[in-house]
């Protein structure tokens, strides 16, 4: 039984090893032994080990504040919506402050899967 990836000779069902990646390979004409092209990379991470750890870091860092300034604008929608249900700010306000919110969003490079769920053009009422 194959897995759900299509085509790949990758078992189902059970826990898979990397010694059943050699054996699918070593059998099948639709996987490529890639090992010598990227041995140089392997010998370019040992290398180059600790600095690599510190562009994963910064990596890492630049991700964790794009999260923490998603969740700002997500925030910050949420008080815009509040503001206008409350009667504080017209609903074309609310719509157009909104608005450059989504537009900002559109315009990284990076985005969180959930981003773009929470974030949709929502219009706003005053109940």
């Amino acid at each position: 039984m194959d897995s759900d990836i299509q085509n790949c000779h990758i078992p189902k069902n059970i826990i898979i090893k990397p010694c059943d990646f050699d054996r699918i390979a070593d059998n099948s004409n639709d996987w490529t032994d890639v090992t010598e092209r990227v041995r140089p990379f392997i010998e370019f991470c040992k290398e180059y080990e600790p600095l690599l750890k510190i562009f994963s870091k910064l990596f890492i860092n630049g991700l964790k504040l794009n999260r923490a300034r998603s969740e700002e604008r997500k925030n910050a929608i949420r008080a815009i919506k509040a503001a206008a249900a409350n009667g504080e700010i017209s609903n074309e306000k609310a719509s157009e402050m909104i608005k450059i919110i989504h537009q900002t969003e559109k315009s990284m490079n990076f985005k969180f899967w959930d981003s773009e769920h929470s974030s949709h053009k929502e219009p706003v009422h005053h109940d």
